[in-house]
């Protein structure tokens, strides 16, 4: 018995815990995971978004972004961020750190 509820609660305190940050995040802003996250205005970031014909990008952006709630879980940064420019490429623009690594 006592197996089974640590099982349990062991696999919902992920999700128990990004259910807590999503309130962090500003309307029209949704949670994710990053790898990484870099000023817009970085040479190299700035060439990513030039060469996805994503201009006049200022700010945090998230690179390698996925679903917070994924079933590896999140191992980098937690942004909230406004906007993505695809699943392929999985880069998040208009990011806000929530200063939460989950």
């Amino acid at each position: 018995m006592f197996s089974r509820f640590t099982a349990v609660i062991f696999h919902a305190l992920p999700l128990l815990a990004a259910a807590a940050t999503t309130g962090s995040c500003p309307d029209k802003h949704t949670l994710r995971c990053c790898n990484s996250a870099a000023d817009a205005s970085e040479g190299l970031v700035q060439g990513l978004l030039d060469s996805l014909g994503l201009e006049g990008i200022t700010g945090l952006v998230g690179l390698g972004c996925g679903d917070l709630l994924s079933p590896t879980g999140c191992t980098g940064k937690s942004l909230c961020c406004s906007g993505n420019s695809g699943d392929l490429v999985q880069v998040a623009v208009g990011c806000i750190s929530v200063g939460v690594d989950l």
